[in-house]
Protein backbone atom coordinates (compact mmCIF):
# COMPACT_ATOMS: atom_id res chain seq x y z
CA UNK A 1 0.00 0.00 0.00
CA UNK A 2 1.05 2.99 -1.07
CA UNK A 3 2.45 5.37 2.12
CA UNK A 4 2.49 8.74 0.79
CA UNK A 5 -1.15 9.62 2.01
CA UNK A 6 0.28 10.04 5.31
CA UNK A 7 3.42 12.15 4.33
CA UNK A 8 3.07 15.24 2.74
CA UNK A 9 5.89 17.67 0.93
CA UNK A 10 3.84 20.57 2.14
CA UNK A 11 1.98 19.99 5.17
CA UNK A 12 5.09 19.51 7.85
CA UNK A 13 5.35 22.42 10.30
CA UNK A 14 7.04 24.34 11.35
CA UNK A 15 8.84 25.35 8.45
CA UNK A 16 10.44 28.22 7.22
CA UNK A 17 9.38 30.20 3.81
CA UNK A 18 10.89 32.57 1.54
CA UNK A 19 11.10 34.76 -1.32
CA UNK A 20 14.03 33.40 -1.70
CA UNK A 21 15.01 35.12 1.30
CA UNK A 22 13.49 32.72 4.27
CA UNK A 23 11.70 35.21 6.20
CA UNK A 24 8.64 34.19 7.42
CA UNK A 25 7.72 30.78 10.17
CA UNK A 26 4.47 28.87 9.24
CA UNK A 27 3.16 27.21 11.85
CA UNK A 28 0.81 25.52 10.08
CA UNK A 29 -1.15 24.73 7.03
CA UNK A 30 -3.52 28.30 7.47
CA UNK A 31 -0.32 30.61 7.80
CA UNK A 32 1.70 28.79 5.03
CA UNK A 33 -1.29 28.91 2.54
CA UNK A 34 -1.81 32.49 3.74
CA UNK A 35 1.81 33.36 2.97
CA UNK A 36 1.43 32.56 -0.58
CA UNK A 37 -2.11 33.71 -1.29
CA UNK A 38 -0.45 37.09 -0.54
CA UNK A 39 2.80 37.16 -2.61
CA UNK A 40 1.68 34.68 -5.37
CA UNK A 41 1.48 37.44 -8.22
CA UNK A 42 4.44 39.29 -7.05
CA UNK A 43 7.45 36.97 -6.23
CA UNK A 44 8.78 33.39 -6.49
CA UNK A 45 8.23 31.53 -3.22
CA UNK A 46 10.02 28.62 -1.73
CA UNK A 47 9.72 27.02 1.81
CA UNK A 48 12.12 24.50 3.38
CA UNK A 49 12.82 21.07 2.57
CA UNK A 50 12.93 20.22 6.52
CA UNK A 51 10.52 21.17 9.34
CA UNK A 52 11.96 22.15 13.02
CA UNK A 53 11.05 20.84 15.80
CA UNK A 54 13.26 23.70 18.07
CA UNK A 55 12.11 27.10 17.40
CA UNK A 56 13.14 29.58 20.15
CA UNK A 57 11.73 33.05 20.60
CA UNK A 58 10.81 33.21 16.79
CA UNK A 59 14.59 32.08 15.41
CA UNK A 60 14.71 28.50 14.18
CA UNK A 61 17.80 26.14 15.35
CA UNK A 62 18.76 24.60 12.28
CA UNK A 63 19.87 21.37 13.99
CA UNK A 64 16.51 20.23 14.92
CA UNK A 65 15.63 19.90 11.08
CA UNK A 66 13.06 16.80 11.55
CA UNK A 67 14.77 14.52 8.19
CA UNK A 68 12.45 12.67 6.60
CA UNK A 69 12.95 13.02 3.13
CA UNK A 70 16.93 13.55 0.71
CA UNK A 71 16.30 16.30 -1.65
CA UNK A 72 17.97 16.29 -5.20
CA UNK A 73 17.84 19.46 -7.30
CA UNK A 74 19.25 19.46 -11.15
CA UNK A 75 19.17 22.24 -12.72
CA UNK A 76 22.18 21.41 -15.70
CA UNK A 77 21.15 20.57 -19.61
CA UNK A 78 20.62 16.90 -18.30
CA UNK A 79 18.24 17.63 -15.50
CA UNK A 80 15.24 14.94 -17.22
CA UNK A 81 17.56 12.33 -17.72
CA UNK A 82 18.90 12.77 -13.98
CA UNK A 83 15.19 12.96 -12.70
CA UNK A 84 14.14 10.10 -14.36
CA UNK A 85 17.25 8.09 -13.00
CA UNK A 86 16.58 8.16 -9.38
CA UNK A 87 12.23 7.98 -10.25
CA UNK A 88 13.32 4.74 -11.88
CA UNK A 89 16.00 3.82 -8.83
CA UNK A 90 12.99 4.72 -6.48
CA UNK A 91 10.88 2.36 -8.79
CA UNK A 92 13.21 -0.53 -8.86
CA UNK A 93 13.25 -0.88 -5.11
CA UNK A 94 9.37 0.64 -4.60
CA UNK A 95 10.81 4.19 -2.49
CA UNK A 96 8.51 6.36 -1.69
CA UNK A 97 9.19 9.26 -4.33
CA UNK A 98 8.03 12.37 -5.99
CA UNK A 99 8.88 14.91 -8.50
CA UNK A 100 8.50 18.22 -9.99
CA UNK A 101 9.78 20.53 -12.48
CA UNK A 102 10.92 23.45 -11.19
CA UNK A 103 10.77 26.37 -13.91
CA UNK A 104 13.60 25.21 -15.35
CA UNK A 105 15.18 22.04 -13.88
CA UNK A 106 13.88 19.94 -11.48
CA UNK A 107 13.41 18.70 -8.08
CA UNK A 108 13.55 15.20 -6.93
CA UNK A 109 12.76 13.35 -3.32
CA UNK A 110 12.99 10.20 -1.58
CA UNK A 111 11.01 9.86 1.63
CA UNK A 112 12.97 7.88 4.41
CA UNK A 113 12.83 6.65 7.68
CA UNK A 114 13.38 9.80 9.85
CA UNK A 115 15.77 8.00 11.99
CA UNK A 116 19.66 9.57 11.50
CA UNK A 117 21.88 11.35 14.04
CA UNK A 118 24.26 12.88 12.15
CA UNK A 119 21.62 14.78 9.64
CA UNK A 120 24.13 16.50 7.09
CA UNK A 121 26.60 14.05 6.79
CA UNK A 122 23.97 11.19 6.76
CA UNK A 123 22.02 13.26 3.71
CA UNK A 124 25.12 14.44 2.00
CA UNK A 125 26.40 10.88 2.13
CA UNK A 126 23.48 9.32 0.20
CA UNK A 127 23.13 11.98 -2.04
CA UNK A 128 27.21 11.61 -2.91
CA UNK A 129 26.50 7.77 -3.30
CA UNK A 130 23.58 8.03 -5.13
CA UNK A 131 24.98 10.42 -7.50
CA UNK A 132 27.92 8.38 -7.87
CA UNK A 133 25.55 5.19 -8.72
CA UNK A 134 23.44 6.87 -11.36
CA UNK A 135 25.74 9.02 -12.67
CA UNK A 136 23.67 12.19 -11.79
CA UNK A 137 24.85 15.55 -12.52
CA UNK A 138 23.71 16.80 -9.04
CA UNK A 139 24.23 20.48 -8.05
CA UNK A 140 26.73 20.30 -4.85
CA UNK A 141 25.62 23.16 -3.23
CA UNK A 142 22.48 21.10 -2.23
CA UNK A 143 24.93 18.05 -0.85
CA UNK A 144 24.29 17.77 3.19
CA UNK A 145 22.61 21.34 3.16
CA UNK A 146 19.63 20.71 6.17
CA UNK A 147 18.67 24.90 5.45
CA UNK A 148 17.83 24.33 2.10
CA UNK A 149 14.96 25.42 0.25
CA UNK A 150 12.65 24.66 -2.53
CA UNK A 151 10.45 26.28 -5.27
CA UNK A 152 6.81 25.44 -3.99
CA UNK A 153 4.40 23.82 -6.32
CA UNK A 154 2.14 25.77 -8.73
CA UNK A 155 3.85 29.29 -7.66
CA UNK A 156 5.53 31.01 -10.55
CA UNK A 157 9.19 31.07 -11.44
CA UNK A 158 9.07 34.48 -12.64
CA UNK A 159 12.46 34.30 -14.46
CA UNK A 160 11.78 31.14 -16.71
CA UNK A 161 8.25 32.46 -17.13
CA UNK A 162 6.85 29.14 -16.11
CA UNK A 163 4.71 27.59 -13.17
CA UNK A 164 6.71 24.74 -11.13
CA UNK A 165 4.30 21.68 -11.06
CA UNK A 166 4.68 18.07 -9.92
CA UNK A 167 5.26 15.54 -12.14
CA UNK A 168 2.78 12.16 -12.62
CA UNK A 169 4.74 9.12 -12.87
CA UNK A 170 3.03 8.07 -15.79
CA UNK A 171 4.91 10.77 -17.67
CA UNK A 172 8.23 9.98 -16.76
CA UNK A 173 7.66 6.61 -17.41
CA UNK A 174 7.32 7.80 -20.91
CA UNK A 175 10.80 7.87 -21.94
CA UNK A 176 9.61 9.41 -25.28
CA UNK A 177 8.22 12.76 -23.51
CA UNK A 178 11.22 15.00 -23.42
CA UNK A 179 11.59 18.75 -22.03
CA UNK A 180 8.94 20.09 -24.52
CA UNK A 181 5.72 18.65 -22.26
CA UNK A 182 7.40 20.55 -19.30
CA UNK A 183 7.83 23.34 -21.26
CA UNK A 184 3.98 23.66 -22.06
CA UNK A 185 2.18 22.20 -19.17
CA UNK A 186 3.82 24.87 -16.78
CA UNK A 187 2.49 27.98 -19.00
CA UNK A 188 -0.57 27.49 -16.17
CA UNK A 189 -0.96 25.52 -12.61
CA UNK A 190 -1.58 21.76 -12.78
CA UNK A 191 -3.23 19.10 -10.37
CA UNK A 192 -0.80 15.82 -11.26
CA UNK A 193 -0.70 13.27 -8.79
CA UNK A 194 2.70 12.94 -8.44
CA UNK A 195 3.49 10.25 -5.36
CA UNK A 196 4.97 6.30 -6.19
CA UNK A 197 6.87 3.89 -4.06
CA UNK A 198 5.34 2.06 -0.80
CA UNK A 199 8.24 1.91 1.35
CA UNK A 200 10.28 4.59 3.28
CA UNK A 201 14.12 4.08 2.70
CA UNK A 202 16.67 3.68 5.77
CA UNK A 203 19.63 5.13 5.00
CA UNK A 204 21.53 4.29 8.37
CA UNK A 205 24.33 3.03 6.58
CA UNK A 206 25.40 6.40 5.44
CA UNK A 207 24.93 7.74 9.10
CA UNK A 208 28.14 8.63 10.50
CA UNK A 209 29.89 11.60 11.27
CA UNK A 210 32.38 10.34 8.28
CA UNK A 211 31.94 11.85 5.24
CA UNK A 212 31.96 9.32 2.44
CA UNK A 213 31.81 8.91 -0.95
CA UNK A 214 33.89 12.29 -1.28
CA UNK A 215 35.14 12.03 -5.20
CA UNK A 216 32.10 14.17 -4.91
CA UNK A 217 34.31 16.44 -3.01
CA UNK A 218 35.25 20.37 -2.37
CA UNK A 219 36.07 21.50 -5.86
CA UNK A 220 37.53 24.82 -7.48
CA UNK A 221 39.62 26.22 -9.86
CA UNK A 222 42.08 29.45 -9.09
CA UNK A 223 41.95 30.10 -13.18
CA UNK A 224 38.41 30.73 -12.97
CA UNK A 225 38.38 33.62 -10.61
CA UNK A 226 35.43 36.12 -11.46
CA UNK A 227 36.37 39.26 -10.54
CA UNK A 228 33.38 41.10 -11.12
CA UNK A 229 31.25 38.72 -8.20
CA UNK A 230 29.56 41.12 -5.69
CA UNK A 231 31.06 41.30 -3.10
CA UNK A 232 29.15 44.37 -0.44
CA UNK A 233 26.18 42.22 1.00
CA UNK A 234 24.06 44.48 3.18
CA UNK A 235 22.02 41.63 4.21
CA UNK A 236 25.06 40.30 5.96
CA UNK A 237 25.60 41.13 9.58
CA UNK A 238 27.78 43.72 10.80
CA UNK A 239 30.39 41.18 11.60
CA UNK A 240 30.54 39.16 8.59
CA UNK A 241 30.92 42.37 6.72
CA UNK A 242 33.21 43.65 8.87
CA UNK A 243 35.59 40.82 7.92
CA UNK A 244 35.05 41.00 3.99
CA UNK A 245 36.30 44.07 4.49
CA UNK A 246 39.54 43.04 5.94
CA UNK A 247 42.38 42.84 3.41
CA UNK A 248 44.70 40.76 6.17
CA UNK A 249 42.00 38.07 7.26
CA UNK A 250 43.25 35.67 9.43
CA UNK A 251 42.86 33.03 12.06
CA UNK A 252 38.94 32.34 13.62
CA UNK A 253 38.31 35.33 11.41
CA UNK A 254 38.67 34.19 8.14
CA UNK A 255 37.41 30.52 9.88
CA UNK A 256 34.35 31.93 10.49
CA UNK A 257 33.80 34.30 7.72
CA UNK A 258 34.40 30.97 5.26
CA UNK A 259 31.91 29.05 7.45
CA UNK A 260 29.40 32.03 7.70
CA UNK A 261 29.37 32.32 3.88
CA UNK A 262 28.88 28.30 3.28
CA UNK A 263 25.69 28.36 5.55
CA UNK A 264 24.38 31.81 4.86
CA UNK A 265 20.69 31.72 4.04
CA UNK A 266 19.84 34.83 2.91
CA UNK A 267 21.07 34.86 -0.22
CA UNK A 268 21.65 32.19 -2.93
CA UNK A 269 24.07 29.26 -1.65
CA UNK A 270 27.66 29.51 -1.80
CA UNK A 271 29.86 26.92 -3.40
CA UNK A 272 33.57 26.76 -2.62
CA UNK A 273 34.23 28.37 -6.20
CA UNK A 274 32.03 31.55 -5.21
CA UNK A 275 33.41 31.96 -2.06
CA UNK A 276 36.83 32.20 -3.26
CA UNK A 277 35.44 34.39 -5.91
CA UNK A 278 34.86 36.61 -2.95
CA UNK A 279 38.12 36.49 -1.24
CA UNK A 280 40.42 36.89 -4.20
CA UNK A 281 38.29 40.29 -4.32
CA UNK A 282 38.53 41.40 -0.65
CA UNK A 283 41.62 40.14 1.22
CA UNK A 284 45.27 41.67 -0.40
CA UNK A 285 47.64 40.07 -3.08
CA UNK A 286 49.62 38.69 -0.39
CA UNK A 287 46.82 37.12 2.18
CA UNK A 288 45.00 35.14 -0.68
CA UNK A 289 48.16 33.90 -2.06
CA UNK A 290 48.66 32.61 1.59
CA UNK A 291 45.44 31.21 2.07
CA UNK A 292 45.46 29.72 -1.44
CA UNK A 293 49.35 29.32 -2.39
CA UNK A 294 53.02 29.38 -1.08
CA UNK A 295 52.57 32.95 -0.26
CA UNK A 296 54.74 33.83 3.31
CA UNK A 297 52.48 35.32 5.97
CA UNK A 298 53.38 35.75 9.79
CA UNK A 299 56.00 33.45 9.99
CA UNK A 300 54.03 30.58 8.05
CA UNK A 301 54.47 29.49 4.55
CA UNK A 302 51.12 29.29 2.56
CA UNK A 303 48.40 26.74 2.93
CA UNK A 304 47.42 26.23 -0.39
CA UNK A 305 44.03 26.19 -0.03
CA UNK A 306 43.89 23.21 2.86
CA UNK A 307 41.98 25.17 5.28
CA UNK A 308 39.01 26.24 3.32
CA UNK A 309 38.70 22.87 1.98
CA UNK A 310 39.01 21.52 5.43
CA UNK A 311 36.07 23.98 6.33
CA UNK A 312 33.67 23.49 3.32
CA UNK A 313 34.00 19.81 3.75
CA UNK A 314 33.69 19.39 7.66
CA UNK A 315 29.90 19.49 7.95
CA UNK A 316 29.97 18.96 11.91
CA UNK A 317 31.38 22.83 11.55
CA UNK A 318 28.40 24.92 12.70
CA UNK A 319 28.72 28.84 12.91
CA UNK A 320 29.44 29.97 16.66
CA UNK A 321 26.68 31.94 18.55
CA UNK A 322 27.44 35.53 19.38
CA UNK A 323 28.69 35.05 22.84
CA UNK A 324 31.77 33.16 21.23
CA UNK A 325 32.30 35.45 18.82
CA UNK A 326 32.33 38.24 21.50
CA UNK A 327 35.03 36.15 23.27
CA UNK A 328 37.03 36.23 20.35
CA UNK A 329 36.96 39.85 19.80
CA UNK A 330 34.90 38.93 16.16
CA UNK A 331 31.58 40.91 17.31
CA UNK A 332 31.70 44.44 16.12
CA UNK A 333 27.89 45.27 17.06
CA UNK A 334 24.84 44.41 19.47
CA UNK A 335 22.56 42.86 16.89
CA UNK A 336 20.25 41.14 19.52
CA UNK A 337 20.69 37.96 17.97
CA UNK A 338 22.00 34.70 19.11
CA UNK A 339 24.00 33.68 16.16
CA UNK A 340 24.44 35.49 12.87
CA UNK A 341 23.00 32.57 10.59
CA UNK A 342 20.28 34.10 11.91
CA UNK A 343 20.23 37.54 11.52
CA UNK A 344 17.39 39.28 8.95
CA UNK A 345 15.84 35.85 8.96
CA UNK A 346 13.19 34.72 11.12
CA UNK A 347 13.61 38.09 13.43
CA UNK A 348 11.22 39.93 11.88
CA UNK A 349 8.71 37.01 11.13
CA UNK A 350 5.03 38.54 10.07
CA UNK A 351 3.65 35.07 11.42
CA UNK A 352 4.03 33.64 14.89
CA UNK A 353 3.26 30.59 16.87
CA UNK A 354 -0.63 32.61 17.79
CA UNK A 355 -1.02 34.06 14.29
Amino acid sequence: MLVAPILSLFNDFPCSMGCPTQDCIAYNKEQFDKYISERILNTDLYRSVYSFRTIDKGEINRESAYINKVFFDFDSDFWLQDMRKVYFWCKKHNIVNRHQFSGNGAHSFIFIVPNVHYKKEAVGNFQRWLSKELDLTLDKKIIGDTSRIFRIKNTYNFKAKRYCISIPPEILEDESINEDWFYRNSTQQQDFEPWSGENLLNISSFDTNELMYMEYDVQYDLNEIKKDIRIEYPEFPPCVQSWLSTPDLHGKAFFYLVLYLRDQIVIDPLDTQDIINILAQTLSKEEFSHKFDNGFARGHIGHCGKKIVTIMRSLHYSMSNCETLKKYGLCTDNCYIRNPILYKNNINSIYNKNN
